[in-house]
């Protein structure tokens, strides 16, 4: 029940085994030569359909309050590592498949220990939609790669964490800023005229958004703390 370190062992965990060839099980730790097997650990109370483990109901977890979760089973704080895995898929010659992937992260600044889970679910929720509406307002496609990583890097956005002030460097002139929180709502916006604009956001709720630069047909998105 640690890093893997072998190019079996790191197979057998994107299939749900433990280094010693046990398979992910239901309640505890997760590590048990008895317990039911399941896709997944410590959902919670989410997994109403006991989706898990396949429509099985799971052992009682310790805290049914909590269900079965880090904080129920008491799991002492430390590094948490995940890998992922998708599949199996069958190709046929001359196939081409795209695959699209969202490394979703995200972390409270306030709230107890469930707050910075609530964020990511939030951050996954909202993917969705934009992924369903062809719509991210934190990423963009772009054919013209090199002009793109020259324009990112020429924009400055500090202080990073904020709290009262946001300035923007940049000396496009026809470029626009806007602000969105992670539901993808645009809080405010408006044009950059100056080679430092200065934006006022001492009323935002503390949280993450969304910094974007347009200048033209290109825009770079940067990530915001406000403290």
């Amino acid at each position: 029940m640690c890093d893997p370190t072998t190019p079996v062992q790191y197979f057998q965990y994107l299939r749900g085994f433990w280094k010693d060839s046990l398979p992910l099980t239901s309640g505890g730790t997760g590590h048990d030569t008895t317990g039911l097997t399941t896709k997944f650990i410590f959902p919670g109370k989410t997994d109403l359909c006991d989706y898990g483990t396949d429509g099985y109901p799971p052992p009682a977890p310790t805290n049914p309050v909590l269900g079965w979760c880090e904080k129920g089973e008491a799991n002492p704080p430390s590094d948490r590592r995940g890998l992922g895995s998708m599949g199996p898929f069958t190709f046929e010659p001359g196939e081409v498949v795209n695959i699209d992937v969202a490394f979703i992260w995200a972390r409270a600044i306030s709230g107890d220990e469930y707050s910075s889970v609530q964020n990511v679910q939030l951050i996954a929720d909202n993917i969705k939609k934009w992924y369903k509406n062809n719509n991210f307002p934190s990423c963009e496609h772009f054919e013209d790669i090199d002009h793109i990583s020259q324009l990112e890097n020429s924009i400055i956005i500090y202080p990073n964490p904020a709290t009262s002030e946001l300035v923007i460097e940049y000396s496009g002139k026809k470029s626009a800023y806007s602000i969105t929180d992670i539901s993808g709502r645009i809080i405010c916006s408006g044009n950059i005229h100056e080679e430092q604009t200065r934006i006022q956001i001492k009323d935002l709720s503390p949280g993450f958004y969304i910094v974007c630069i347009t200048d033209g047909g290109n825009k770079v998105c940067k990530k915001l703390v406000k403290e």
